[in-house]
């Protein structure tokens, strides 16, 4: 396992953005769902599937446990296979 690590910030609908740059360089396909590990206080591990768009969503649980807002900066890892 690799992880793949960012920031990002938490968009609409409770959405985070893939940078293109880490989407080509370790091949990241749409469609396919990643273990993700996210969070400001503490990490918070779920499953989310990736967009077309780059785009995953990060369930309401976490965002209301968390307190996560629209905008809210955000350490981003993703487990992807090498």
């Amino acid at each position: 396992m690799v992880d793949v690590v960012f920031l990002a910030r938490l968009g609409a609908r409770n959405r985070v953005t893939a940078p293109v740059e880490v989407r080509w360089r370790f091949r990241l396909e749409a469609g396919r769902v990643y273990t993700v590990r996210t969070g400001r206080l503490f990490d918070r591990e779920f499953h989310a599937r990736l967009m077309k768009n780059g785009q995953f969503t990060v369930p309401s649980e976490v965002v209301a446990v968390e307190k996560l807002k629209r905008k809210n900066l955000l350490n981003v890892t993703l487990e992807t296979e090498p």
